[in-house]
Formats: structure tokens, sequence, C-alpha cells
């Protein structure tokens, strides 16, 4: 009976270090304004400062759940990581996204997050025109065509 019950217990103690943690992502109330740069192309940041476009990507961020990886977006060609900084009184929070797989806050860790989701991030850029624009536009007339 011993014997049965420490195999269930290793059995268990297996099956709960092998599985991923899920993170809930932490965002801000006070948002005043938001920044989205692709990685490395400051000349392409835009800024929301409406009430509507902040809602959108903060409520985007609310919903995911990520997981913890030993993976990294530098292991695959075309992962463009966008940087997403979010401004409040009391300071900036900054996340990242890339690949649509992968996301972090801050200086962490990298996580995975649902594709699905990491495309729906890039519908919202798409679908809300940025208040303060970029010097470049972010998406040409003939990406955006290609997705619908």
């Amino acid at each position: 009976m011993k014997t049965k019950a420490i195999g269930i217990i290793l059995i268990m103690i297996f099956l709960l270090s092998s599985c991923s943690y899920e993170k809930q992502i932490t965002v801000p109330d006070d948002v005043s304004q938001i920044s989205v740069s692709p990685y490395e192309s400051p000349y392409m940041t835009f800024v929301y400062t409406e009430d509507e476009k902040i809602k959108a990507v903060t409520d985007f961020l609310k919903s995911l759940e990520a997981k913890e990886t030993n993976d990294t977006p530098m292991n695959y060609a075309g992962a463009v990581p966008y940087v997403i900084t979010l401004e409040t009184p009391k300071g900036s929070t900054e996340y990242t996204i890339a690949g649509s797989t992968f996301f972090k806050v801050r200086d962490g860790d990298w996580m995975t997050v649902p594709y699905e989701k990491g495309e729906e991030f890039i519908e919202i850029l798409r679908n809300n025109e940025p208040d303060i624009k970029a010097e470049k536009p972010l998406f040409t007339e003939s990406s955006s065509e290609e997705a619908d």
C-alpha cells in the first residue's frame, strides 16, 4: 500500500513539474498613453492617447495567459518584436510581443501565448489609427490588403 502511494505521489510530482505555468498579465489601470514600436525601429513608433484605443490594447494585454518557455523568438526568422510601452502617472511599463507567439514583461523571461492572440494584437494595430503617427508607417497598404 505504501509503495502504491509513493508511486502515485511521484507520478503527480512529475506531472506537475512538466506542466507549463500559466501567468496572467498584470496591466495598470491608469494608462494615459501607449507607444508601440517594432524593436530597434524608433522611427516607426506610434502613439495612442484616446481612451478607446488605450482600452483596446490594455484589454488585449489583460486577456493574455502566457506560459513559461525555454524558447526565444530569436530562434525564428521573421519574429519581429513589438515593444508596447504603457505610460501612467507613476511611470511606464513595457511589454514585448514577438512572432505572434512570444511575450514578455519588461526584461523578464520570454513566455508563449496562443498564436491567435498574437494575431489579434496585429489586428488591433491595423484597426486603430495612431493618435500620434510614426515617421514611417508600420503597415503599408499592400500588407493590409494581403491580410484581408
